[in-house]
């Protein structure tokens, strides 16, 4: 099961079947990843990807996962 949100220009999403809840992505970019009761990562909705620096953040986050759980697509208009 994937957790999907689109932000403007980009899609993120976190894989919960490849997950194993190590939390890097939310020790990167507390501002887009949080933990859920369980243990895993979801995608806050109230995120403005706009701002470069946290858009490269989420990148190190994708990058630094260690099962590759996360996928960043970038949207076209």
């Amino acid at each position: 099961m994937d957790t999907r949100v689109v932000r403007p220009g980009l899609r993120i999403r976190v894989n919960l079947a490849q997950c194993t809840g190590a939390g890097d992505c939310v020790r990167l970019c507390p501002e887009v990843f949080v933990m859920d009761r369980y243990g895993y990562p979801i995608v806050q909705h109230s995120v403005d990807m706009q701002d470069h620096q946290l858009r490269s953040r989420v990148i190190e986050a994708r990058t630094r996962c260690p099962e590759q759980a996360i996928v960043v697509e970038t949207l076209q208009d």
